[in-house]
């Protein structure tokens, strides 16, 4: 009998979409992080949404990785649209078109993290900006834990070894976007 998880993750499509054999830097980041988390006592959560999304993006390895998850009864499977409030919160005034389409794409991997352990593992910065941004909508939303594999910055292997801790600096209300990069 396996022992009981630390927590489950909620991981987005992209992170499967990237994590490859080959040796780019974001490829092996987003596998070394998938392969820490199946060595660690970490769920994987999804919902329908998500898993039709993996299964349309996801690369060779990160189907392996799948379904080992799946085998070792670590994918924790959540129905649809659980939190009605959530997805009519941002369709409406005090959130900005752009911030609202990107939202609107990913809104399902917040659903799916509010509904187990509140974290979210996504290469998508934009839409973590665009949360933060639109946050005063539904605020639970800030309580989210997310944490972006490509960058060796936010330490994520370690994260993920010390158990995905909800630290203070990896939730989305407190998250403080890269200001834009500019050319000379």
């Amino acid at each position: 009998m396996r022992s009981s998880p630390l927590c489950a993750i909620v991981v987005d499509a992209c992170i499967a979409h990237s994590a490859g054999e080959a040796e780019h830097p974001v490829s092996s980041m987003c596998r070394n992080f998938l392969e820490t988390l199946r060595e660690c006592r970490i769920d994987f959560a999804a919902n329908q949404n998500l898993l039709a999304e993996w299964r349309k993006h996801a690369s060779s390895y990160s189907k392996s990785w799948f379904f080992a998850m799946v085998r070792t009864g670590r994918l924790k499977s959540l129905p649809e649209a659980k939190d009605r409030e959530l997805w009519s919160a941002f369709g409406g005034e005090g959130c900005p078109d752009s911030d609202y389409r990107r939202i609107s794409e990913d809104l399902h991997l917040v659903d799916a993290a509010l509904c187990t352990d509140k974290r979210v593992a996504s290469c998508d910065d934009r839409v973590r900006a665009s949360l933060k941004t639109c946050l005063h909508l539904h605020p639970p939303v800030g309580d989210i834990a997310w944490v972006n594999p490509k960058f060796a910055a936010e330490t994520p292997l370690a994260w993920l070894r010390q158990g995905a801790p909800c630290e203070d600096c990896r939730l989305l209300k407190h998250y403080a976007p890269s200001p834009p990069k500019t050319t000379p």
